[in-house]
């Protein structure tokens, strides 16, 4: 298991998210925005500007986080699919082996959608295959996917090895649909995850979820990082801090991440967040 952290979460600046990296001996990082725009949808200029910066500095890039199908469902496609295959021209470029992506914007009975989604992330198989690049479908708090069973029903029908999970424990636990994401959602994907975020909400019993410095919410961290573990997994574990000092995020915040206002008093979180998150693999990795 390997830790690593999404960039724009302390940072903006590839300089400053390079130097945070070489502190904690990091090789390979996983990309949202940089310079106030999507890595998944940046023009050829910025891209080759990137790749220069980060092989200077012999940095990786292990996931690039599109935002493809975090749209309504019922859309056109084509948009989507145009978006996708930015992603991968990106993602080759830079070395990146994974991409992210979603399951259209939550309705009510989500249930009802299931083939409609089945039908689209077929499509986007489609474009990704023979390209080398693994699209990982994220359960997303905001999206029609948000637990570990939802994505069970899915990948039921998506045999392709194209397809995998980015496993996201806090999005189910925030959004109050699986208590237990650990001990419950996740063994019914797991020999499907390459991917997994970590993060640490604060579900009170009454009250709004927000997210918290690593260790101080109800997600059983250690847990999930000891199941990982005797799975033998060797995917990458990516800290999505989702906290800034001295400033309570909003849920529009989180729906769509990105950009200087988001990043904002990022660094100092992500940094703790870092040295907490080392100390419990280290921990449970004996």
């Amino acid at each position: 298991m390997n830790i690593t952290f999404i960039t724009d979460e302390a940072t903006q600046s590839p300089e400053e998210f390079i130097r945070l990296a070489g502190e904690y001996n990091i090789k390979s990082v996983e990309l949202r925005s940089v310079w106030n725009k999507k890595v998944c949808e940046m023009d050829a200029s910025d891209i080759k500007e990137l790749k220069k910066i980060l092989n200077d500095a012999g940095l990786g890039v292990c996931c690039i986080d599109s935002f493809v199908f975090k749209s309504e469902i019922g859309c056109d496609i084509q948009p989507e699919l145009d978006k996708l295959r930015l992603a991968i021209e990106n993602a080759l470029y830079l070395g990146a082996p994974v991409i992210r992506i979603f399951t259209y914007l939550r309705r009510a009975n989500p249930e009802i959608y299931r083939e409609s989604i089945l039908e689209s992330l077929l499509k986007a198989g489609k474009v990704a295959e023979n390209s080398g690049i693994k699209l990982a479908v994220e359960n997303c708090r905001k999206t029609m996917v948000a637990t570990g069973a939802e994505l069970a029903e899915i990948f039921q029908k998506l045999e392709s090895d194209v397809f995998s999970v980015l496993w996201d424990p806090a999005n189910s636990l925030f959004c109050s649909l699986d208590p237990d994401p650990v001990n419950n959602g996740y063994f019914k994907i797991a020999h499907r995850v390459s991917h997994v975020h970590i993060k640490d909400p604060f579900v009170p019993e009454n009250g709004d979820s927000e997210y918290v410095a690593v260790g101080r919410g109800n997600l059983d961290i250690k847990g999930q990082l000891r199941e990982l573990n005797k799975r033998q997994y060797k995917g990458y574990i990516s800290l999505e801090t989702h906290w800034r000092p001295n400033r309570k995020m909003n849920l529009e915040e989180f729906d769509l991440p990105g950009g200087e206002s988001f990043s904002k008093s990022g660094y100092e979180a992500t940094k703790k967040d870092l040295e907490t998150l080392f100390a419990i693999m280290k921990d449970v990795v004996k």
